[in-house]
């Protein structure tokens, strides 16, 4: 951000202010009711250069704002800076081709662990790279702080409102939900580096997706809808049935495997102790 033309001491636009505002600067530039046309911005700021920049240059301008991170720019001009910020979890508009079987659930993430699934993060900001592949299940990393909630909030609602923006962030929202039921869930996607939890504990963080999504409703994407049958094709398998099964069984409870490993080892003890009376008979004989 350029600071020249404010005063060192300006409340908002110096170094100081944007120090403690800034955030909550990006929060309201991405609330639904604040949106202003980026048409507006297009013509003040050629009128501040004398010149008109080009689309690009307009969306990536706001996107400095809201984004950390060096993202793809749109061509075309964004409709206002949530559409900005919505463009940098989806990647720009896409055909979104439905399904006729509708959404259905997976299991949550430590059911998963159980069945063998692999989880691992990836330092990518955008939904569609949910992937599922030779039992691992890829998610991009999600930061999680006070402000997250009203951000996604923000875009399901833009997302409701204007159909050529899809339902990707909508779709996401639903798959995470079902993955996560409870704090043990958000642990280990937070051991796993998927989750970075900045507030709360593991029990908030995991009411907050189960609230997001609450009001909403989820198509089938077909990305997601792949993912997710990957994912049930996975645990349907007898192997990893009875693997959950023995996980759940005996593992989850550290007495239980303590329990299970004595009766292990006195089972062991006996069979050792009956052939040396077995060998030591016959020996004799």
């Amino acid at each position: 951000l350029n600071f020249i033309d404010y005063a060192a001491n300006d409340p908002v636009f110096s170094k100081h202010g944007l120090h403690y505002l800034f955030g909550a600067i990006q929060v309201d530039m991405v609330v639904i009711e604040n949106q202003l046309p980026l048409l507006v911005l297009e013509r003040l700021v050629a009128v501040q250069h004398g010149i008109p920049l080009s689309p690009r240059e307009i969306n990536k301008m706001v996107q400095r704002l809201l984004v950390t991170s060096e993202l793809p720019v749109m061509h075309d001009l964004g409709l206002h800076p949530l559409d900005i910020y919505h463009n940098s979890f989806c990647g720009g508009r896409r055909q979104h081709k439905e399904s006729d079987e509708g959404d259905f659930i997976i299991p949550t993430t430590v059911e998963l662990s159980e069945a063998g699934v692999h989880l691992t993060a990836i330092n990518t900001p955008s939904v569609h790279d949910v992937n599922f592949e030779n039992g691992t299940l890829s998610i991009p990393v999600l930061f999680v702080d006070e402000i997250t909630e009203k951000k996604f909030l923000n875009l399901t609602v833009f997302e409701q409102l204007y159909s050529d923006a899809g339902r990707d962030i909508t779709n996401y929202l639903f798959f995470m939900d079902h993955i996560i039921d409870s704090e043990r869930d958000v642990a280990l996607l937070r051991s796993k580096g998927i989750i970075k939890s900045l507030c709360g504990s593991d029990k908030e963080v995991a009411v907050l997706f189960n609230n997001w999504i609450k009001g909403t409703t989820a198509n089938a994407n077909t990305k997601l809808q792949e993912v997710k049958h990957k994912v049930n094709a996975h645990c349907a398998r007898r192997r990893n049935k009875w693997r959950s099964i023995f996980v759940q069984a005996y593992l989850s409870n550290p007495w239980v495997f303590i329990s299970l490993v004595a009766a292990v080892t006195l089972l062991v003890a006996t069979l050792q102790q009956t052939v040396y009376t077995v060998v030591s008979h016959y020996t004799k004989n």
